[in-house]
């Protein structure tokens, strides 16, 4: 069995003029079976976030679909008009 490092990954976007914060958090893991799960969560900060996961049949799969949320976070300005930060 071939186990991988977890990844995780989080975002915040501020803009307190407008009285706006917004995380991102996505991770990479894998379950007892070697499936590998990407898991977000997403929602205004202190509130109740709303969650999503999904199960690929590769790790390469996974790491796959955690670039496009990756790139999609980059593309914030645009649509929220607000840059996401990575927070260590």
């Amino acid at each position: 069995m071939d186990l991988w490092e977890d990844i995780t990954i989080y975002w915040e976007a501020r803009d307190p003029a407008r009285n706006m914060t917004r995380f991102y958090r996505v991770s990479v893991s894998t379950d007892l079976f070697g499936v590998a799960i990407v898991e977000r969560a997403w929602g205004r900060c202190g509130s109740r976030p709303r969650n999503m996961r999904q199960s690929f049949s590769s790790r390469a799969d996974a790491e796959a679909a955690m670039r496009q949320v990756y790139a999609r976070r980059a593309s914030a300005r645009q649509r929220i008009g607000t840059d996401y930060k990575m927070v260590a």
